[in-house]
């Protein structure tokens, strides 16, 4: 599940945002990628996860799956894009073909996860990232997307409807969790968001 979904709380119609750069991943935004994650998962999930399981949060357990990821991903013909602000790493998007069976991976593209840096959020840098993504599925090809929102988690999902992404009806149950941490998961309801690339950005 993309749980940075719940992260998500640009309160802005804007497609840009001053004064950032939006980038392929590379090898060594790994750490920052790691610990970006962490923050914003920890930040998202406050009151959902125990708080002494949130501090509790490795950096270093991210750091060689997101070294994995963006060395691999080419491979299985996905993406990471990075936003910087004074060359600072503050957001990444993770994307490509559906996963889910329902779906045609050859049509349909898929948002696996979305951060932001909770201390730059509201300024559009979500949103422009997200277009970016959008964008870049639409030239390869795809015609549209999907992703997958905590059900419990009002601000993504308005955030989501703000760009024209819609509940398409399918819901699962999923573990919560940060892969790569020892510990418990806790299961959440969440329901599957789609756009057609036909809507205007």
């Amino acid at each position: 599940m993309g749980t940075g979904h719940r992260s998500l709380s640009d309160n802005t119609h804007s497609g840009n945002a001053v004064g950032s750069d939006v980038r392929a991943a590379r090898e060594f935004d790994a750490p920052s990628i790691a610990g970006l994650h962490v923050r914003s998962f920890q930040s998202a999930y406050s009151g959902l996860i125990p708080e002494n399981r949130l501090r509790s949060l490795d950096v270093s357990a991210r750091r060689s799956i997101w070294a994995d990821r963006i060395a691999g991903a080419p491979d299985l013909a996905r993406h990471i894009l990075v936003t910087e602000v004074a060359e600072r790493l503050v957001a990444f998007i993770y994307y490509g073909p559906s996963p889910d069976a329902d779906e045609d991976s050859a049509e349909v593209g898929h948002v696996f996860s979305v951060h932001v840096d909770p201390a730059v959020t509201g300024r559009g840098i979500g949103t422009n990232l997200l277009a970016h993504a959008v964008k870049s599925m639409a030239q390869t090809g795809l015609t549209e997307a999907t992703l997958w929102v905590v059900d419990v988690n009002p601000a993504a999902r308005r955030f989501y409807e703000r760009l024209g992404w819609r509940r398409d009806g399918a819901r699962r149950r999923e573990h919560l969790g940060l892969e790569g941490e020892p510990g418990p998961e806790f299961d959440v309801e969440t329901v599957r968001y789609r756009l057609h690339f036909g809507v205007p950005w």
